[in-house]
């Protein structure tokens, strides 16, 4: 939007310039931009990417994606202790791949999805979830996601389903 050629050079479009005609929709009570403030945005970084501040400026987050039908999210909060990177991706057989970069001073809690499957699950390539028990970051499930707790800098987080390789 910012560098948009028939845009307004802001994220918050107003108006909408037509190069060859000069501006469309130009009134005092037209506005192309309540869409930003009605809850999308919040609701796809909240919900969708699952990106979320728990505790008094930044210092907790979690990261609990609700992947519908969707096979890939990117975005980021921005705290006072600095910004919270997070993207995931669904992976072929019901596996799961995320990415998560947190600032010094701030600590996570990410849920994976388990899309209804026993699974495995893995932080930097080590096994912290076995299918059944933890084997790291006080790993937990309730059946639709195996919780980790105490995410601190920059991880990638990967799952498969329990019997695959």
């Amino acid at each position: 939007m910012l560098n948009h050629p028939q845009g307004t050079k802001s994220t918050f479009w107003e108006s909408f310039r037509n190069p060859d005609d000069g501006c469309v929709f130009c009134s005092s009570y037209v506005s192309l931009a309540h869409a930003w403030a009605t809850g999308p945005t919040p609701a796809l970084t909240f919900y969708v990417l699952g990106l979320n501040p728990t505790g008094a400026g930044g210092r907790t987050f979690d990261f609990v994606p609700h992947t519908a039908d969707l096979t890939f999210a990117q975005g980021r909060i921005t705290t006072t202790k600095g910004p919270v990177d997070a993207s995931w991706k669904v992976t072929k057989h019901g596996g799961f791949s995320a990415r998560l970069t947190a600032p010094r001073g701030s600590e996570g809690r990410a849920g994976v999805p388990t899309f209804g499957s026993r699974i495995k699950v893995y932080v930097d390539g080590r096994m912290v979830w076995d299918g059944s028990k933890a084997r790291g970051y006080r790993a937990s499930t309730d059946g639709e996601y195996v919780y980790l707790r105490g995410l601190r800098g920059s991880h990638s987080i990967t799952s498969e389903r329990a019997g695959h390789a």
